[in-house]
């Protein structure tokens, strides 16, 4: 299996540059992409791998397969839903020679053939058929999306990856849970971004013209993780948008947690749609990295007051992060400080940002209201 995975990135690695995942007929044909005369369907291959199964299909073997035609819709990233008929067959049609279904997976990752990749959720997967396009709109595909595409119903358009290159079969979930905006795995530490970051080194990373500060995602793991798990980071936008990353693909990126869209996930050479934007949260294994500023953000409407103080009450973080309950929890500030509480205390805890602008987490002590400022993280205690 560890060879048919380093076989499948090698050819992913080496396909034809494309782009990735912009909207039906929203992107316009630029000199960077193929001209469609000079794509080769019999050369253009996508390959399918996991589970112990490894095979490729041209995309003329595709494009002679009998196809459907049906009328799907699609939800650009500013929310925008375009609908039009797609030509094309369903993903079980090319996995069922080798007796396995799209179903019998809880994840799939899709690969473009720049590199560009995105993992579809187990909810999605469970429930949607993945179809494989050559036609839309009774044209074939304009050459920037040309030979062939994925394409899932009703859902956002970072999931129709065009110049398909790469599925990867996906048994291991590594998304968050299906019913709500928290992690899945149950966590032992929240770690606050913001203060966080102010301990690590810093660089000028450039965007959109600006020059903004960036940090190393690898130094915030290395750093602040209890441990760093394998398998991947899942992150939860401000918009509800949640994306799946490999730990490998995390680890080569940056935060930006200044200027536009702050915090986000980016890296020099990768394609907009594997950007995450305004990140309330990511986690790694037990770890979470919540994101202060989105928080107040968040919590706006149910803000409450500590020492004049708009403030997050920290039994809402916990139950958005899914923090373990504990008998004692530790708080540590950035200093080596830590402050260890039983629980009654802690569920009256709240984060606040103080006249200085450092975050303080209050919370009631034996005879008054105690504060521990630069609080960088939560852990709970046995």
């Amino acid at each position: 299996m560890k060879n048919s995975a380093r076989m499948f990135k090698l050819i992913i690695f080496m396909l034809l540059l494309a782009s990735c995942n912009t909207p039906l007929q929203e992107s316009v044909p630029t000199t960077i992409s193929t001209e469609i005369d000079k794509i080769s369907l019999e050369k253009f291959k996508l390959v399918i791998t996991g589970d112990n199964t490894e095979f490729s299909l041209s995309a003329k073997e595709i494009t002679d397969m009998t196809p459907e035609t049906m009328s799907v819709s699609c939800i650009t990233s500013s929310g925008e839903i375009i609908t039009g008929d797609i030509t094309g067959v369903k993903l079980d049609i090319l996995l069922q020679p080798y007796n396995i279904e799209q179903r019998n997976y809880n994840e799939i990752r899709l690969f473009a053939a720049d590199g560009y990749s995105i993992i579809v959720p187990a909810e999605i997967v469970k429930s949607k058929d993945i179809y494989i396009i050559w036609e839309y709109n009774n044209e074939p595909l304009q050459e920037l999306h040309y030979p062939i595409r994925a394409a899932i119903a009703d859902e956002r358009s970072m999931y129709w990856v065009y110049q398909l290159s790469g599925i990867e079969l996906i048994k291991d979930e590594m998304s968050i849970s299906e019913d709500d905006d928290m992690p899945a795995i149950s966590t032992r530490k929240i770690v606050f971004m913001e203060t966080a970051i102010t301990l690590l080194e810093s660089l000028d990373y450039t965007y959109n013209d600006s020059v903004d500060k960036a940090v190393s995602v690898d130094s915030l793991l290395t750093r602040f993780n209890l441990s760093v798990n394998s398998n991947g980071v899942t992150m939860h936008a401000m918009d509800n948008f949640d994306k799946a990353e490999k730990l490998d693909i995390f680890k080569k990126g940056y935060i930006k947690y200044t200027g536009e869209d702050s915090p986000i996930f980016i890296a020099p050479d990768m394609p907009k749609g594997m950007q995450v934007k305004h990140i309330l949260w990511l986690k790694n294994g037990d770890t979470v990295y919540l994101n202060e500023r989105m928080a107040y953000d968040k919590y706006k409407n149910v803000l409450t007051t500590s020492l004049n103080m708009k403030s997050v009450p920290i039994a809402e973080i916990e139950k958005l992060l899914n923090l373990l309950e504990s008998k004692h929890y530790m708080l540590v500030a950035s200093d080596g400080h830590i402050e260890k509480i039983d629980r009654e205390t802690f569920l009256t805890a709240e984060l606040f940002m103080d006249e200085a602008g450092l975050y303080v987490i209050s919370y009631k002590g034996m005879e008054k209201l105690q504060t521990i400022k630069n609080v960088i993280s939560i852990e709970i205690s046995e």
